[in-house]
């Protein structure tokens, strides 16, 4: 301001004026013709902006729910482990059991074999005898039907 004193006193208001509306000017053409374009990117990237925002929301309520999974998942998983081994220490004990049970059984083959071969000797020998009983039994019949029979 000093300088345009010194330089022309009488110019300084005229020259303020015209550096006034030159900047008038200047702000009206910039408003014109970069300003809805600069203002139009402003409302994209806050819309942008409201959809990434609403996105992010989405996203941590999918994680939320993913971590209840999870931890859901992991329980469940727990509870599976504890059923599992209870279920082995009771298949150990019924397997003691049985190896107990099958201890106890000790077949004896050669004194089943020995009770299979005198059975096999009863055997035949109840058959022999059931068919001298039956050579007995029709000389007996061949008797009773002779002595029933009429005279002729």
């Amino acid at each position: 301001m000093t300088l345009l004193n010194i330089f022309c006193p009488e110019c300084t208001p005229w020259l303020l004026l015209m550096l006034a509306g030159a900047w008038i000017l200047g702000w009206l053409f910039w408003s014109m013709f970069k300003g809805s374009a600069y203002k139009a990117n402003i409302r994209q990237l806050e819309a942008d902006l409201g959809d990434s925002q609403k996105e992010n929301t989405d996203l941590k309520t999918d994680l939320t729910q993913a971590n209840y999974q999870v931890e859901k998942q992991t329980k469940d998983y727990a509870d599976l482990q504890s059923k599992l081994s209870a279920l082995d220490m009771k298949f150990l004990a019924q397997r003691e059991k049985l190896v107990a049970a099958e201890s106890k059984i000790n077949p004896d083959v050669s004194n089943w074999e020995q009770r299979i071969a005198k059975l096999g000797e009863e055997l035949t020998s109840v058959k022999a005898e059931k068919e001298q009983l039956m050579v007995a039994y029709e000389k007996v019949k061949a008797e009773v039907d002779a002595q029933q029979a009429p005279p002729k």
